[in-house]
């Protein structure tokens, strides 16, 4: 289940990524299974918070016609902003995985972990890397 979590979240960055998203996938699991997805969105759709937690978070919501998500795991390739912490906690997503530690400042703090994944976390960090260098 995990490889298939890894591979969404990859698929998803890249999705972003050729919209001309900042390439950052999530999925929210819940007994073993994707329950919601969500990559970044806020140049397309003109959102501040379209970001892929915030739009998983949505998904999620309405998956489960609950705004708790509380027996819920939401895997990201990107650690979270702190908008995204914020909602994470209120939306009591039990723990946080991701691939890439942000060199963001994160002032909320939650059960979270990297994912250990030398490989995709090095493919990820060079998708980001190129993804700005082309931007800037």
């Amino acid at each position: 289940m995990k490889k298939q979590i890894l591979e969404r979240i990859m698929y998803l960055a890249n999705k972003a990524r050729e919209e001309n998203e900042v390439p950052i996938g999530c999925v929210i699991v819940k007994d073993g299974k994707i329950i919601a997805e969500g990559y970044n969105r806020a140049e397309s759709l003109n959102k501040v918070g379209a970001h892929a937690e915030m739009i998983a978070i949505e998904n999620a919501n309405e998956a489960l016609n609950s705004w708790r998500l509380e027996d819920c795991d939401l895997y990201t390739t990107l650690e979270p902003c702190d908008m995204c912490w914020g909602a994470i906690r209120i939306a009591r997503i039990r723990d946080v995985y991701y691939l890439s530690k942000s060199d963001k400042n994160i002032t909320f703090k939650t059960n979270k972990q990297q994912i250990a994944n030398k490989t995709l976390n090095e493919e990820n960090i060079e998708l980001l890397k190129t993804f700005f260098s082309e931007k800037r």
